[in-house]
């Protein structure tokens, strides 16, 4: 059984047992040498100098999770004694503010050198830190400035020089964190020692790990160096990281098959080198205060001083991906780019979305050298010199299927004006195309696609393009907003393979170009002013359509291309939303990382609704508008009626849940205490939903009703720390009103697929069919025909799988609720059950008929069809066999009390709901059993004190019995504890 398990490096020691924080453990590695699949490794605040490196499996259902307990996990590999102020420093040179540092385990020169969380620059040589100069700018051969402050290693020491503007001169003053000496390869990105890595997972198969909530510091290269794959790193800060998570095999190069790395999520990250943005206007004010001669002598690009040869920082967040990562709401920022050719030149199916980029020196996102089936959308960029590029320099695969889609990219005035500077010598465009190589004809594939994109882009221009050969395409620019200074430097009038369509452009200024006629294409409009777009404020950092704009509707929809939308640029009209990020996307986009203001339950208007609730009702999340639930009055059969107005279309995410409670301790849901009302027009694009309690009858009534939206997968970005073996927030995981008409599930995400168990005897399987029954529910209901099946000695069962929740903390629930009614019961039936309740199956839930699962686990509400049998109980499947609710391993943890039911066909129908609630030592499952007229059989609560608590599946069972029964709004539902 999976455990948690406790680490407390200040506290702690590796000989004690790490299962409860008393007894934590000082090293995480002590942890990551015993976990098990399902294992949960929480970690107290406190500095870990150690290389962590993990090399056992999780499973996809039972991820291993390494979590901190909270901010200031700090795993380092700084050298210690430097780090603790230990070693002392000389002051070698006053008026340099030259410092230097000895011990006698430095003996080579750090990849990195932070002062407190300042990156100093890595100067080549002692004598270039002196006089700040660069001996060879960007590789170029050729001298220039270098930033203001710096570290160089000689004669077994450590140099440091500090700038002004970011505290005391003295390091004496700091915390200098020395990294270990650089990686290998003459990129300095071949790890050879563990000195290279703050966590390393090293498996052989997909790991299925989850790093969640550290801050990784000055290792040789990088933060997270993972192998086999399936390992989600979220939440994590990187410092003194020349990256922050890196594959296995070669980046440039191309990787051997046995070295690629897939299947990897890096979420909620941040990754900075700061100051590198303001080392460059260091750099450039440097190079303007040179004599005119001096100035002519600078290399191209002097300014990239972090770019080159093994000191290099072109490299990113990632680096060497394989198939299938996901980069999703990163803040990535003062570096040379977010997404580099290092990152992605090996990559296939990479989505990077969501992310913010800001103060970069070259680009964000980088498609070359081989990428394939690359999608970068819903990202904010701003203040990025060059923000997109695609530049294949490898030869063929060339990179194919680029899609650069639903991005804002902004400028802000300092560094609209920085990028124009005369010194530069460049002017720079947003869409980099250089393809390069006499042998490139044709991208492949589906070619490059940039679409939707809202662009204002004043420093520069809407391309920054090399010579297209003939039949360079397909590239393809529709549904663009772009605010530029003009088309390209040295425009030309053809582009071979080149379309352009339905854009909308306009110059940045007055006197400018603008990109013109021939990047609006075919559709599109050219107007002669900034302000003609449309948009609220672009200046400002608004970007949202303002109505008239010339941008709505004036867009075309691509065939095939997924998430183009008539409104030109990145931010469509708000109507409906797919997705409940794409929601806050469209009101968020530059603070995406900060849940204070973007998450879920922030509410930044102060209006009393959180975002989520904002989302559900229509309403505008930063505009003060008031609530969106009333509740009415007792009606004459003493209800409760909640009414509520909400999208008409709701993203396919985000649901919503009416809850009731007689003492506001004990919330329920479903047919039983809620009774659905049909919904009332409320105006464009929304409805009214109302909803009602059940009349109070010979149980406790109903005295409040509550409201609830329910958030099915977290939004990219940083995110509290939650359990990943739970679902991420809290509603439905399940509900099934079988609308769809289908026993598999349909359009509506919270349906599920219903599948037959694997029998328990010799008889064959029920059949399962979707009809129409108007007697439980409404329309469509699952009906479970077994008496054309039947032994009457067999078991016979039926599944739905969900996403594995556990109970972890006191208070939390989980919930069962349905409607049923019994369409024919055996004449022998005075002791046959009927049976429901959520298992584990160990792995995967049930994805087929028929399928037999060792190993399953779970509950069983059992109530009889007879008067004269068994009174209702709570039975447990241990997993010792793989049947449902067959076999030596089911026992009875306890009864509900009263006596048997004597459920029948004779009833209209019933209603249940079987809630488990974890307490501080055990489990309750309360049971209670109403008929469709209300009247309540049962309301009963059974305690087990070696309880079971995780579940990824919902059983339904008829024990020896012929019992033909249907199904209706099935409902299963996850309330964590405060919530």
């Amino acid at each position: 059984m999976a455990a948690t398990l406790y680490v407390d490096g200040p506290n702690g020691s590796d000989s004690a047992t790490g299962l409860t924080p008393a007894t934590a453990w000082r090293t995480i590695q002590r942890a990551a040498n015993v976990v098990n699949p399902g294992d949960l490794v929480i970690i107290q605040p406190g500095l870990y100098a150690e290389s962590v490196t993990i090399t056992r499996l999780g499973a996809a259902a039972l991820p291993i999770t390494f979590r901190a307990a909270g901010p200031g996990v700090i795993v380092s590999g700084a050298h210690p004694a430097i780090r603790a102020g230990q070693t002392g420093w000389v002051l070698e040179n006053a008026a340099l503010q030259l410092y230097s540092t000895t011990h006698a385990t430095l003996t080579a020169e750090s990849a990195t050198v932070l002062s407190d969380n300042v990156d100093l620059f890595a100067y080549v040589t002692l004598a270039e830190l002196q006089t700040f100069t660069l001996a060879s700018a960007n590789n170029s051969g050729q001298a220039a400035p270098g930033p203001e402050h710096g570290f160089a290693f000689s004669g077994g020491k450590l140099y440091v020089r500090l700038n002004a503007r970011y505290g005391s001169q003295n390091p004496a003053a700091h915390v200098i964190k020395a990294s270990p000496p650089r990686a290998g390869g003459t990129r300095g990105d071949v790890i050879q020692a563990p000195g290279d890595y703050n966590w390393s997972v090293q498996t052989t198969a997909p790991a299925y790990v989850v790093l969640d909530g550290f801050t990784c510091e000055s290792p040789g290269y990088t933060g997270v160096w993972i192998k086999a794959g399936a390992v989600t790193v979220r939440n994590c800060t990187f410092l003194g990281c020349r990256t922050g998570v890196r594959g296995w095999g070669a980046a440039e190069n191309q990787p051997l098959p046995g070295e690629i790395t897939d299947d990897v999520i890096v979420q909620g990250c941040e990754f900075s080198q700061y100051p590198a943005w303001q080392d460059t206007f260091d750099v450039v004010a440097a190079a303007e205060a040179l004599a005119p001669a001096a100035q002519a002598q600078l290399p191209a690009f002097f300014w990239w001083s972090r770019k080159g040869g093994p000191r290099s920082s072109e490299l990113g967040l990632i680096v060497a991906a394989g198939r299938r990562w996901k980069i999703l709401g990163n803040y990535v920022h003062d570096t040379i780019d977010g997404i580099s050719f290092m990152s992605v030149s090996w990559s296939d199916e990479c989505e990077i979305a969501y992310n913010r980029f800001e103060h970069l020196i070259d680009n964000a996102v980088e498609s070359e050298n081989h990428a394939q089936h690359l999608r970068a959308h819903h990202n904010f960029v701003r203040d990025v010199y060059e923000p997109f590029s695609y530049q294949p320099n490898g030869g063929e695969p060339y990179p194919a299927s680029i899609w650069f889609y639903r991005n804002i990219v902004t400028m802000t005035p300092e560094a609209a004006a920085f990028w124009q500077k005369p010194i530069l010598a460049w002017t720079p465009g947003c869409f980099k195309i250089k393809p390069t190589g006499s042998t490139f004809t044709s991208i492949g594939l589906d070619g490059l696609l940039c679409f939707n994109n809202t662009i204002y882009f004043p420093s520069g221009n809407a391309l920054s393009l090399g010579t297209l050969g003939a039949n360079t395409g397909p590239i393809r620019f529709f549904n663009n907003l772009v605010i530029a200074q003009g088309l390209q430097v040295g425009v030309t009038t053809t582009f071979p393979g080149t379309e352009f369509s339905h854009n909308l452009v306009a110059p940045a200024g007055v006197g400018q170009p603008g990109p013109g006629s021939i990047f609006a294409g075919i559709g599109g409009q050219t107007v002669t002013s900034a302000l003609a777009v449309g948009m609220e404020d672009f200046a400002a950092g608004r970007f949202g359509l303002v109505p008239g704009s010339p941008a709505i509707g004036g867009g075309v929809l691509i065939p095939g291309v997924v998430d183009s939308s008539t409104d030109i640029g990145a931010l469509p009209v708000p109507t409906s939303f797919p997705r409940f990020d794409q929601w806050r996307f469209q009101y968020f986009y530059a603070v995406l990382f900060d849940p204070l203001i973007s998450g879920p339950v922030a509410d930044p208007d102060a209006d009393g609704l959180v975002n989520v609730f904002e989302c559900l009702h229509g309403r505008l999340p930063l505009t003060s508008d008031g609530t969106g639930v009333t509740l009415t009055s007792l009606d004459s059969l003493g209800r409760l009626k909640l009414s509520f107005v909400r999208r008409l279309v709701l993203p396919e995410d985000l649901s919503w849940l009416a809850e009731a409670s007689a003492d506001l301790t004990v919330w329920e849901s479903g047919p039983s205490v809620i009774e659905t009302l049909p919904p009332t027009a409320a105006g464009p694009e929304l409805k009214t939903e109302n909803v009602r309690a059940t009349a109070p009858t010979s149980g406790v009534p109903v005295n409040y009703l509550r409201l609830r939206a329910t958030q099915l997968n977290l939004p990219p970005g940083r995110v509290p720390l939650n359990d990943p073996v739970a679902p991420p927030n809290v509603g439905n995981l399940v509900l099934d009103p079988f609308t769809d008409g289908g026993r598999t599930n349909g359009a509506d995400p919270l349906d599920t697929a219903w599948f037959t168990v694997y029998p328990a005897g010799s008889g064959t399987l029920p059949t399962l069919n979707v009809v129409d029954d108007a007697g439980i529910g409404a329309g469509h209901a699952l009906f479970i025909d077994n008496v054309t099946n039947a032994a009457q000695s067999d078991s016979k069962s039926i599944a739905a799988g969900f996403p594995r929740v556990t109970l972890t903390a006191t208070g939390d629930q989980l919930a069962l609720s349905f409607q049923f009614r019994f369409a024919r019961i055996a004449a022998n039936h005075a002791q046959n059950f009927f049976r429901f309740g959520p298992y584990d199956s160990q792995a995967t839930p049930f994805t087929a008929d028929n399928q037999y699962k060792p190993g399953l686990k779970g509950y069983l509400a059992s109530v009889n069809f007879g008067t004269t049998g068994s009174v209702p109980a709570l039975l447990d499947e241990s997993g010792l066999e793989g049947n449902v609710n067959s076999g030596s391993d089911v026992a009875v943890v306890g009864s509900f009390g009263g006596t048997a039911l004597g459920l029948s066909t004779a009833e209209a129908g019933y209603s249940a709901t079987l809630t488990f609630t974890k307490t501080a030592t055990a489990v309750t499952a309360r049971l209670r059993l109403l008929t469709a007229a209300g009247t309540v059989l049962l309301d009963q609560t059974v305690t087990d004190t070696t309880p079971l608590t995780t579940f990824n599946q919902v059983i339904f069972s008829t024990s020896q019995s012929e019992a033909d029964y249907v199904l209706d709004n099935v409902t299963v539902n996850f309330t964590p504890a405060g919530n």
